[in-house]
């Protein structure tokens, strides 16, 4: 019996020996999606913040616009009333802030083409993770059952090794036998 406690005790060994080298890989590969995740939650903060900059800069360029407008309606009663000193005033205003506003969308088509640009990185870098997480998941989940399936076949086939045949049960029924009739108990 002595040896097949040891060789069991051998299989145990191996069987956690393996374990071990998975839970290694796995948890590489956790601190591998951790380490994604906290990369997708920043790019969604970034995206966040440039959303929120964005719609900041077009209440700016809409508040401009409605100046601009205003500055139109001043500048034509000025004309009627014949008063090109006012005028002069209203065309500099006027150009001034047509320059800034143009300046200020072109910031803001900038800031559409970044968001759009985040935006789409951080689409493929979720399905990148998803498609990353489900595969660690599948594969770890894969090698454990693999292990356990190889620990039983080992187990089973050292088991299998140690049992005794047909005649060696056959030999021991009849020394049993032999030891009754003989009047010695078993």
């Amino acid at each position: 019996m002595g040896i097949i406690s040891r060789i069991l005790r051998i299989c145990r060994a191996d069987a956690h020996g393996l374990l071990d080298r998975i839970e290694d890989k796995g948890r590489l590969l956790r601190q591998y999606l951790r380490e994604m995740e906290i990369s997708l939650d920043q790019k969604a903060q970034q995206l966040r913040k440039l959303e929120k900059r964005r719609d900041q800069l077009s209440k700016v360029i809409l508040h401009r616009e409605k100046r601009i407008g205003q500055l139109k309606k001043d500048l034509h009663l000025a004309i009627k009333k014949d008063r090109d000193d006012i005028a002069r005033v209203l065309i500099r205003k006027r150009l001034c802030s047509e320059t800034d506003t143009h300046d200020l969308k072109e910031q803001l088509a900038d800031m559409d083409r970044k968001k759009s640009a985040l935006s789409q990185t951080l689409t493929e870098q979720r399905i990148r993770y998803a498609s990353v997480k489900a595969k660690t998941d599948t594969d770890v989940r894969s090698e454990a059952d693999d292990l356990f399936q190889r620990t039983i076949t080992k187990i089973d086939s050292l088991a299998g090794a140690n049992m005794p045949g047909k005649e060696e049960i056959e030999l021991e029924l009849l020394r049993t036998k032999e030891k009754l009739f003989a009047g010695d108990t078993p």
